[in-house]
């Protein structure tokens, strides 16, 4: 890997997580309309549905979006290159803010809940990680780990972040492997 990738690498994770605290600094809250109410996306705010996952509750939940990102973030963007990372982790947030508004059509999550964080984002990039770096078992363990968490929350009775994480979990396995067939060939490390 050459010098230049590894900046690269590191600007671009550093840019997305930047954004985020600054976001934060600046006091957007749950209370900005930056936030996503399935309600409001329902009834025309569905931008809401991207901006929401630049706004987190609090210090703590920011931080763990952060250091995730940074650690998985870095990895896959390291196989897949920066446009493609940032394609992966947009539209995995999208996904699974998208199907939480649609799941509060059927009732199945509350319409008038409050929507913020990265974590569809980051848990896109935990999902795309195994398939990215296939030696690498942790990254396995991680993901297979965190959807079997997710699912058993839901089935005992979760109906609010956990649906929206497991959506970002599973867009991010999905988008990896449209991502990989667009490139036409595999590279040696693993990809």
């Amino acid at each position: 890997m050459t010098q230049n990738c590894d900046r690269q690498t590191i600007f671009v994770v550093m840019f997305i997580a930047a954004i985020n605290v600054y976001i934060f600094a600046i006091g957007y809250d749950k209370t900005s309309p930056l936030t996503m109410i399935p309600y409001d996306v329902l009834n025309g705010h569905i931008w809401q549905v991207w901006t929401a996952t630049f706004i987190h509750i609090d210090l703590n939940h920011l931080s763990c979006n952060m250091v995730t990102l940074l650690v998985f973030g870095t990895v896959v963007q390291q196989r897949i290159g920066y446009k493609k990372f940032v394609v992966l982790y947009t539209i995995s947030g999208i996904i699974s803010n998208t199907i939480f508004v649609l799941l509060s059509i059927i009732g199945y999550t509350d319409s008038s809940s409050i929507c913020l964080g990265a974590s569809g984002c980051i848990l896109g990039l935990v999902g795309a990680s195994p398939m990215c770096c296939r030696r690498i078992k942790i990254l396995w363990v991680v993901s297979i780990g965190a959807a079997l968490a997710y699912v058993y929350q839901i089935v005992t009775g979760g109906r609010g972040s956990e649906i929206l994480h497991l959506a970002g979990l599973t867009s991010g396995m999905i988008l990896i492997l449209y991502l990989r067939k667009s490139d036409g060939q595999k590279n040696r490390r693993g990809y």
